[in-house]
């Protein structure tokens, strides 16, 4: 029997960035559900939750810190992977408290396609 797709979460409120992980990840076999708005993401976690979260640190209304603070203080949502996406590199003082926030990962979106696919492969192995 075939195993089932793993299930990503693709938040991000940048359209082209979302394109861009979309086409990777399914072409890495994954199940991909985009979504442009930390608040989207909270409503469709009570809904439904993923293998993974896949979550843009600089979003307006929600930025993706604090979407990860109300996953992590949610018992259901607490040990989901998630992978913090960042446009910038942040200094050090943002970096602990990137950090302090327990993502699984975080990686800036500079980073090649082919990286992130193996992230969030790697990221998932460690959560099995």
């Amino acid at each position: 029997m075939a195993e089932a797709k793993k299930t990503i979460f693709v938040v991000d409120d940048d359209v082209l960035v979302r394109g861009m992980l979309d086409r990777s990840l399914r072409k890495a076999g994954f199940d991909v559900h985009l979504i442009s708005s930390g608040r989207d993401a909270l409503n469709q976690l009570q809904a439904s939750q993923p293998d993974l979260v896949l979550l843009d640190i600089d979003m307006p209304e929600l930025n993706g810190l604090e979407t990860l603070r109300l996953i992590r203080s949610n018992p259901a949502t607490r040990r989901l992977p998630v992978i913090l996406l960042t446009g910038v590199v942040p200094e050090t003082d943002q970096i602990i408290h990137i950090l302090d926030l327990d993502p699984s990962d975080f990686i800036t979106k500079i980073t090649s396609p082919k990286e992130i696919v193996a992230r969030v492969n790697w990221v998932m192995r460690r959560c099995e």
